[in-house]
């Protein structure tokens, strides 16, 4: 591949291009300069954290037969973090697969609220559960038997004898079945399935999503030197579920909901979008379909699934990437077709035991080091807001392997104060993230729901425009 996702770095004598074993390094150890700021954006202090990384809960390689052909997969699921508490967050994230001599079916279910790993685990039986013993309905009609996936696993959700209160817990839903002909995929929520392809089809499945922060984290794409001239193109199989999409909006209006933001003390508003019921009180839901959040289903959040079918085009697509939102609230897909196709035929084939040393080249496969290096970019958010690092989970389905260099990145040098020697250049780009667009004010949950015991102050509009 050559120096795919190489830096460069301009010094008085020479200039320095650090290779991909030397970039792609991710040390268990690091710091963060906490910025503290008031309501107008000035940093009022900062704070230095030290932590050690969390290790994954999930690590897997396996080449899958699948009619005439052969697929090879990686999945890693990386726990997040809090770096001012390492250890203390509960990872909600689950993914699996399962497959026959004809097809590949994988699952990944991201997890929110008081019980959101419980409803992960309940909703993980229930799909082994239907994938045995619905074969007909799945191969017939996958985009059926995610339908009844959803159905089941929200029917089954409501009844007492699940043993989990599902009122204000719930999770997302991706689900890709392959065949060797066609990709069948469906989503509830904010999770996503996107296949790295050199030639995007006259239709698109489905719109392109935006980085929601993708002004604010382009400091690190440059500082990366992620802006690459490409052969490889991100076609999205799967559609983000955002209650102010108009549809969405719509439905839940209908239903008695609200989609609002939240405000600050100062009247600001702040985070992403939100579903409410008419008094502002609950669900704080940042998503418009799920599983579970039976509160929500009241007002317009359903279960129902969104599905796309793309005809395999053996010439062009090269593999697909599913991931929770802790990877594409990192990374855009552009940025992660551009990793994988850079890094997935150096990477390790095979799980080496690490016993906490720093995960590389030679002993991760391309699934954790997409992970690490989303984890990396987040701690530039951290530095900013003040927040915990979202549960990362990754897995890269290879279909086939590409016959050259698509990725061709661009000579941009690094800025002048990383003019350092080669071996501290990796600590200095894990240490110090890279400085992002100032906010006003922190959002006090990042993540898919608002706390239940707080009360949080909604904004009120009389009209139905989307103010930014």
């Amino acid at each position: 591949m050559g120096n795919c996702l190489y830096c460069k770095t301009k010094n008085k004598k020479q200039n320095l291009i650090i290779p991909d074993d030397v970039l792609c390094k991710y040390p268990r150890t690091g710091s963060v300069k906490i910025r503290f700021k008031n309501y107008i954006g000035k940093i009022t202090n900062e704070q230095i954290v030290d932590f050690t990384v969390t290790e994954p809960t999930s690590l897997t390689t396996n080449i899958i037969p699948v009619g005439l052909g052969k697929i090879f997969l990686s999945l890693c699921i990386l726990p997040g973090m809090d770096t001012r508490n390492p250890g203390s967050k509960v990872c909600q994230d689950g993914a699996f697969f399962l497959s026959d001599s004809r097809s590949l079916f994988i699952v990944l279910f991201d997890g929110h609220g008081n019980e959101g790993e419980k409803v992960v685990e309940f909703c993980k039986q229930i799909v082994e559960n239907l994938y045995k013993t619905q074969k007909d309905l799945q191969i017939k009609n996958p985009l059926e038997f995610f339908e009844l996936i959803t159905e089941t696993c929200d029917k089954e959700l409501e009844k007492k004898s699940s043993g989990i209160n599902a009122m204000y817990s719930g999770c997302t839903g991706v689900f890709s079945y392959i065949t060797e002909d066609v990709i069948y995929s469906g989503s509830v929520g904010d999770s996503r399935a996107v296949l790295g392809t050199t030639e995007l089809p006259d239709i698109l499945p489905v719109p392109n999503s935006i980085l929601a922060d993708k002004q604010i984290l382009q400091d690190i794409r440059d500082r990366r030197n992620s802006n690459p001239s490409t052969k490889i193109w991100p076609l999205q199989l799967t559609k983000d579920q955002k209650p102010q999409d108009l549809d969405e909006k719509k439905r839940i209006e209908q239903s008695g909901g609200r989609v609002q933001r939240l405000l600050d003390e100062f009247g600001k508003r702040i985070g992403p979008y939100r579903v409410w019921d008419k008094s502002g009180n609950y669900p704080g839901l940042a998503m418009s379909r799920s599983l579970g959040d039976l509160a929500a289903k009241r007002i317009g959040v359903t279960s129902k699934p969104v599905c796309t079918t793309h005809t395999i085009n053996k010439e062009s697509d090269l593999f697909l990437i599913i991931a929770s939102d802790g990877l594409w609230d990192a990374m855009d897909n552009e940025d992660v077709v551009n990793f994988i196709e850079c890094f997935r035929r150096k990477s390790s084939s095979n799980i080496i035991p690490l016993k906490n040393s720093e995960v590389n080249l030679s002993n991760s496969c391309i699934s954790h080091l997409l992970a690490e290096e989303a984890r990396l970019r987040w701690f530039s958010i951290v530095e900013e807001e003040d927040v915990s690092i979202d549960d990362i989970t990754c897995i890269v389905i290879e279909i086939q392997a590409s016959g050259g260099t698509l990725v061709q990145h661009t000579k941009r040098p690094r800025p002048e104060e990383l003019s350092l020697p080669l071996d501290s250049i990796q600590e200095i780009e894990f240490k110090r993230a890279p400085s992002i667009k100032e906010v006003t004010i922190r959002d006090p949950k990042r993540s898919s729901v608002v706390s239940e015991n707080v009360q949080w102050i909604v904004e009120r509009t009389t009209d139905n425009l989307m103010i930014e």
